[in-house]
């Protein structure tokens, strides 16, 4: 079948190639005549740049001192610095509650191969396993063990999270509206852009690390969530229904595991992510191979 164009279609696609053209002429020809051009066409004048980081700045401290907003953050700081200091005594024994002391490298890598050989077999659990004994044999285990013990709070966190958002945006279009440029503008940040509001509101130190890295997790994780509730099948859904299932029941026992595949990709992404920034994040003062690596690229080793 040929297929049909619409009329005047083909006469705007050449509009839009002919105005392309043209700017394209014109930049070259500002090239040139580079020499003879006034100086403001070549260099913005200094008076002509918007204020903007002064505007930017005003704006933080205003939320974090006039708002109040600072006591927010910092409350739900604490919250994550408790996980962490959990987290810190059982996996390199820093002095925090529960004080048992660090648990033994043996146990963590056969902790490992078990969990790989559930989810994966015997060359998952080889991997897992493999990698935690080489972490011990290259000298780096407490390293290794700091940057572990933000990794188990920050996923979970994350996916949680995320997932919360996820299903927000698929039950409500207008939510959806609203958080879907967010989730563009976060994706396409740098990675060091999280963390200027992080130490604005929070400080330094590893709860700032695990924040930032909860939040620059999150994104793929809605987006994940979104996506795989959206494919599941109808008859899927007809079908829980004419077993008497309420909306909670539907969603819980039906839509989510259905949406299985989407939703462990989304976890998948969230811990790729989490491992990228928790070692950037060494630059506000977050412990582990982040902060080795810093230590070492300023020693020029």
């Amino acid at each position: 079948m040929s297929k049909v164009v619409a009329p005047g279609s083909e006469l705007k696609s050449a509009g839009r190639l002919n105005i392309g053209l043209l700017l394209i002429a014109l930049a070259i020809l500002l090239v040139v005549i580079k020499p003879y051009l006034p100086e403001f066409l070549i260099r913005l004048p200094a008076l002509l740049v918007v204020p903007f980081a002064d505007a930017i700045n005003f704006l933080f401290f205003f939320i974090k001192d006039d708002l109040g907003f600072i006591h927010v953050t910092r409350a739900i700081a604490g919250g994550v610095e408790s996980l962490l200091d959990v987290t810190a005594n059982l996996l390199y024994g820093k002095r925090r509650w529960p004080r048992i002391g660090p648990i033994p490298w043996t146990t963590i890598a056969l902790t490992a191969g078990c969990i790989g050989y559930a989810l994966g077999g015997w060359r998952l659990a080889l991997l897992g396993a493999g990698t935690f004994c080489w972490a011990a044999l290259m000298g780096q285990w407490k390293w290794t063990m700091e940057t572990m013990s933000v990794i188990v709070v920050a996923v979970p966190v994350a996916v949680l999270i995320g997932l919360l958002l996820g299903v927000a945006a698929w039950r409500s279009t207008r939510f959806e509206k609203v958080i879907s440029p967010l989730l563009n503008v976060a994706q396409s940040l740098p990675h060091f852009a999280y963390m200027i509001p992080v130490v604005v509101f929070i400080g330094v130190g590893p709860k700032s690390g695990a924040i930032v890295t909860i939040i620059f997790a999150v994104p793929p994780m809605v987006r994940m969530t979104l996506l795989g509730l959206r494919k599941v099948p109808p008859e899927v859904v007809e079908s829980g229904q004419m077993c008497g299932s309420t909306k909670w029941q539907l969603l819980r026992k039906v839509r989510i595991p259905t949406a299985r595949t989407e939703l462990l990709v989304g976890v998948n992404q969230v811990i790729m992510q989490s491992l990228a920034m928790v070692v950037l994040a060494s630059f506000i003062g977050m412990p582990g191979l982040g902060q080795k690596l810093l230590q070492l690229l300023q020693s020029l080793k």
